[in-house]
């Protein structure tokens, strides 16, 4: 799991991160993350008063009820491809690898395709699954990387912690040349400050899912063949995942018969 065993001493300002950045991947609404944190600021205030605990880090001005949306990037389809091609001796790392890749090519969050064997398979050429958010069943079409990660290993892939999983991608991105640097904003303190990050250091699971669905909108399919895949229900939740740059979208327009 991402948190495992905590104590009152283990809930700081880290915690806070990694759990509001844990939630905002697993795609929750911003009005269920913050009921999240108002109940375990009053799970630790009611601790606290009642001598269980002397942690005043949910005190802290930036341990708020009101999250903000962390910076995230996508993978190109070279990109993807350069990951797909490296050679990896570490059998962890293949394992991470081939996690990674199936949540690329079935559009799929982490938390599902943990769970995936090859007894998902239907009709041969399908995905059939319930999504472990919703409990909503899935079918979509089975693309034949997804089949050859299945053979390798006789229909069930080790299983594998999301957590050591990510820091096991940040390695494989690293060895895959994906070293560019990315400059972006975040927030600390209440103020804006500018960060500067090589692109490895920003790969975790769910830049599979996000990927797929941005290089899809690229190609130019549709939003409702998009949903159909990713299980978003409504258009303004996908929208949110798409992370085209406006150089992205600039070759797509060169390619339009109006430039040509």
């Amino acid at each position: 799991t991402l948190i495992g065993r905590l104590s009152f001493k283990d809930i700081d300002l880290i915690f806070y991160s990694n759990y509001i950045n844990f939630l905002q991947e697993e795609e929750y609404a911003s009005n269920s993350i913050g009921n999240d944190i108002k109940h375990l600021k009053v799970v630790m205030e009611k601790g606290l008063y009642f001598g269980l605990h002397k942690n005043i880090s949910f005190r802290d001005k930036n341990f708020k009820k009101i999250s903000i949306l962390t910076f995230k990037i996508f993978l190109n389809e070279e990109e993807i491809k350069k990951i797909e091609g490296i050679n990896l001796v570490d059998k962890d790392l293949r394992i991470a690898r081939d996690y990674f890749l199936l949540a690329y090519y079935t559009g799929q969050r982490i938390s599902d395709v943990i769970d995936f064997s090859s007894e998902n398979i239907f009709m041969n050429n399908f995905l059939r699954f319930y999504v472990n958010k919703t409990g909503n069943e899935m079918q979509i079409p089975m693309h034949k990387k997804v089949r050859e990660i299945f053979e390798i290993y006789g229909g069930l892939i080790p299983f594998m912690q999301p957590n050591k999983i990510n820091k096991a991608l940040k390695e494989i991105g690293k060895s895959a040349g994906l070293d560019q640097i990315i400059s972006f904003q975040e927030e600390r303190g209440g103020k804006k400050i500018q960060v500067k990050k090589r692109k490895f250091e920003l790969i975790t699971t769910h830049t599979a899912r996000r990927s797929l669905i941005t290089n899809l909108h690229l190609k130019g399919i549709s939003i409702s063949n998009i949903m159909a895949i990713s299980g978003h229900k409504t258009e303004s939740s996908l929208i949110r995942y798409i992370r085209s740059s406006a150089s992205d979208r600039a070759e797509e327009l060169k390619k339009l018969d109006f430039f040509n």
